[in-house]
């Protein structure tokens, strides 16, 4: 983004075109050009400032100065260079087009008086531009910017669309005037805006026109102008926003099957690069600096595309659901900030509580303008496990060691540790400079507030309690570690369980084996029980449907594979009367690589989930050396001439996903050696060697513990079987007689190995014995 917007300052001033070999000034003004072009400000002004104090008054170097600092916010020395451009020639659009920005920008941070006073500049920049040349870049829109700052919505609205009619193909002109509709609906009366709106004509009118009514949760009256609007034929208007508002609508109509399409219909409808910038303000809030950086570099809609299809899928905790569960909480969460957590207004080190400044963001950070830092770490971390505030530093002055001398209000935020991340905190304070909803990150939590803390860390404490000499070196201990958490949250997100969930346990596991060409075939066995998916101890109804699902991606989330089925739970039952166990297999083919896979269930009438979500290694068995497919453990063993499920190579083969067996029972195994060195031969001897290793020993009572101190079986034992093939490949299968091993955990490992020959083969697995 960053260099994007170096391209586009670029533009404005052109280079020279030299009628003969350019001299040294020349020279340093080409490479200047051409630094600044590809990103390096810094080389580009060092080679400018040299041109301007040989010569100075060269006009494109001026400009050029200017427009660098520019891009640094420096804008103090952006308007010296822009009226050095003007003392020169006091028509040059460009300069004034520049200090218009400059002094808008300016007047932000400044107090009331001069901030006026910047923005009157600004102003009569501006319109002394557009009364020359209403045309020249996107001044009407930067005019309508300086509006919206100063709370002029309608005016905004007017002049950016007024930009609009005089170039309707501008993304960032777009976004920006959607935003300006955006902040009219949120800041003034719904009703008033809604009869303003109505008294224009334009489709994006009639769009916030609904937005209103969907704000208003009169859904059934925006729905049918979003539908209505879907129908237009206005190549000018992209579709797009229509289509996320009715996501938003369908989110709170509680549709969620709803919301996804019209999320994903926006997705797939982009015909512009207009369409994929909408999509992006959509999703920037949930951006890492690397998706950023990587989104950058794609210049081709398709890539777009590509890349949002994608950007939910990845972070999907069920990735081969039909409904995107992620997808589904980012619209919960930014619906939730919308209502509480809006802050447009002026972020300045005057309104930061931070005044130390301590903490440091990532690059993605300064894409916010609509949200409070609760609502981004909301957006991005879901509701806090814990939270705490202080009401005696609600009201008043409240010294701290911060140098915030006062605080209207105080609110931390507690996530715990999980697997994918370690314990974060989050303090939030309203600075005594600041208005309205603007709460914002600080390092410290001042001693006075700490009580309502103390459980949360040591660290709040030892501070607590610390005496005047520890007091320093304690808080630069806080401060070091609300840095670290914040920039780690607001460089990720995780997904969230917003309701309350029944998670399910099911037994599965994965074999692999050689599959058609140049394939490896992938089986997933897995296992349902109605007592695992009981709620408060009641068993699901027989007609409660049970959705159930798996997908492989590779490792750039190209799908390879999605099976999905829905059963009910009278289906599981009646198997498991009669088997013990629901049993069921999933089967594909694919290319040997590692691969992103997940396997799921869900019911929805009791909110109940079950699946995990992992990397699976590369398995690959088309080499010339010696090769072992993975060991099945089956209940059961038959061979048959019939085709169907959990047949293979004349057998059928019912496989155990919970790998745990009766030790009265035999356990039944099937495996395959592929690339067996047959050459010429009729046949071929190997050896087989069977190897059982007790992991740990399970005692059910007391006597049973007492007892085996004395008895018990092998904690391993090996049996070497030879074998002969008269093919290259070789299906084994036997049942193992462990009735003399005690009870607990147990590895098998099986090793393949020919005589004369170093190579072996070997697979493992893991199985309980009872």
């Amino acid at each position: 983004m960053k260099k994007n917007m170096i391209c586009l300052l670029f533009v404005f001033y052109p280079l020279f075109v030299f009628s003969q070999a350019p001299d040294s000034t020349e020279q340093k003004i080409l490479q200047a050009v051409k630094l600044y072009r590809a990103g390096n400000t810094f080389g580009a002004s060092k080679l400018l400032l040299e041109v301007n104090r040989a010569t100075p008054g060269n006009i494109q170097v001026l400009g050029y100065l200017g427009q660098i600092q520019a891009l640094k916010k420096d804008w103090g020395k952006a308007k010296g260079y822009f009226k050095d451009v003007l003392q020169i020639n006091e028509n040059d659009f460009l300069a004034m087009y520049y200090l218009g920005i400059c002094y808008r920008e300016s007047g932000k941070f400044k107090a009331f008086l001069l901030r006026r006073r910047d923005w009157g500049k600004s102003e009569r920049y501006f319109k002394a531009v557009i009364q020359a040349r209403p045309g020249f870049r996107d001044v009407q829109y930067q005019f309508g910017l300086l509006e919206r700052y100063r709370k002029h919505f309608y005016k905004a609205i007017d002049w950016g669309e007024k930009q609009l009619e005089q170039n309707p193909a501008m993304p960032a002109v777009i976004v920006g005037v959607h935003r300006f509709y955006d902040s009219l609906l949120y800041h003034k009366n719904k009703t008033q805006a809604r009869t303003w709106l109505v008294s224009r004509t334009g489709l994006r009118a009639q769009l916030y026109i609904g937005d209103s009514y969907r704000r208003g949760k009169k859904f059934s009256k925006a729905d049918s102008i979003f539908e209505k609007l879907l129908q237009s034929h206005d190549e000018t208007f992209s579709l797009v926003p229509v289509r996320l508002a009715l996501a938003k609508s369908k989110f709170a109509q509680n549709k969620p099957e709803e919301c996804q399409y019209y999320y994903e219909q926006a997705v797939d409808s982009m015909r512009t690069l207009t369409d994929a910038a909408l999509i992006f303000e959509e999703l920037k809030y949930v951006f890492s600096d690397k998706e950023y950086d990587e989104y950058g570099r794609i210049r081709s809609l398709d890539g777009k595309r590509t890349f949002f299809q994608k950007f939910w899928l990845k972070r999907a905790p069920m990735p081969g659901s039909a409904v995107n569960l992620r997808l589904i909480e980012h619209f919960r969460r930014i619906l939730y900030a919308e209502k509480y957590f809006r802050y447009d207004g002026f972020r300045t080190l005057f309104n930061n509580p931070d005044k130390l400044q301590y903490l440091t963001f990532p690059r993605v950070f300064s894409l916010n303008q609509k949200f409070n830092d609760k609502g981004l770490i909301y957006i991005r971390q879901g509701d806090p496990d814990d939270t705490a505030f202080d009401l005696s530093g609600a009201n008043g002055a409240m010294p701290s060691q911060t140098g915030v001398n006062a605080t209207q209000s105080n609110e931390s935020w507690l996530y715990y540790a999980n697997g994918l991340h370690k314990k974060l905190m989050f303090h939030f304070f309203i600075d005594k400079n600041g208005t309205g909803n603007n709460w914002r990150l600080a390092a410290i939590v001042p001693r006075e507030i700490l009580e309502s803390r103390l459980e949360w860390d040591s660290i709040f404490q030892r501070l607590y309690v610390a005496d005047p000499l520890e007091v320093n070196s304690l808080q630069e201990e806080m401060a070091l570690r609300s840095r670290a958490d914040a920039y780690q949250a607001l460089n990720s997100d995780q997904h969230s369980w917003h309701e309350k969930i029944h998670p399910i346990a099911f037994p599965f596991y994965i074999s692999t084996f050689q599959g058609d060409g140049y394939k490896t075939r992938y089986e997933i066995y897995y296992g349902l029980n109605p007592k695992d998916m009981a709620v408060d101890n009641k068993q699901p109804l027989s007609d409660q449907k049970i959705e159930l699902g798996f997908a492989a991606y590779d490792l750039k989330w190209n799908q390879l594979c999605r099976l999905n089925r829905t059963i009910t739970a009278g289906d599981v039952k009646n198997i498991v009367d009669s088997l013990g166990i629901w049993i069921g297999q999933y089967t594909f083919q694919a290319v040997p690589q590692e691969m992103y896979m997940n396997i799921f269930l869900r019911m929805p009438q009791q909110n109940g989930i079950g699946g995990y979500k992992f990397k699976y290694g590369m398995a690959i068995y088309h080499v010339e050396n010696l090769k072992m497919s993975s060991i099945e453990l089956a209940k059961e063993i038959i061979p048959t001439d019939e085709k169907g499920p959990y047949v293979k190579n004349g057998l059928r083969v019912f496989p155990d996903p919970q790998r745990v067996f009766n030790r009265t029972n035999p356990v039944d195994i099937y495996f395959e050696i592929y690339n067996l060195p047959i050459g010429d031969k009729k046949s071929i001897a190997f050896n087989l060697n069977y190897k059982i290793k007790l992991l740990k020993r399970t005692r059910n009572n007391i006597f049973a513990k007492i007892k085996g101190l004395f008895t018990g079986g092998s904690k391993e034992i090996s049996n070497l079987v030879e074998r002969f093939s008269n093919s290259d490949t070789s299906v084994e299968y036997l049942s193992l007689d462990l009735s003399h091993q005690d009870p607990g955990q147990y590895e098998l490992e099986i090793t393949t190995s020919i005589k004369g020959i170093e190579e072996t083969a070997t697979s493992k697995i893991g199985f309980e014995l009872r």
